[in-house]
């Protein structure tokens, strides 16, 4: 880790909700590293940067491009799923 001091500053600025979800997703990601076999992709994106960071864990490109392709399905499906239907559109 870059700088400790920041990192847990940054922990200790968070309110309650956001410490439990930071929580809730270490969690899950510490399962990337223990014998679960479980894979995760990170979509890092900085407002000072034009890029996006893709972090994979357990998992090599085409592995993350799956998991990718399937989150984009969800997010379709989710935004769109009390969509009217496409008649009703001029």
């Amino acid at each position: 880790m870059a700088d400790p001091k920041a990192f847990a500053q940054r922990v200790d600025e968070m309110d309650e909700d956001d410490r439990e979800h930071f929580r809730d997703v270490i969690n899950k990601l510490s399962y990337c590293y223990s014998s679960e076999v479980a894979q995760a992709v990170i979509l890092y994106v900085h407002s000072a940067r034009p890029l996006i960071e893709a972090l994979t864990l357990n998992c090599d490109d085409m592995e993350a491009f799956d998991i990718v392709r399937g989150a984009v399905g969800y997010f379709e499906f989710i935004n769109i799923k009390d969509a009217p239907p496409k008649e009703q559109f001029n």
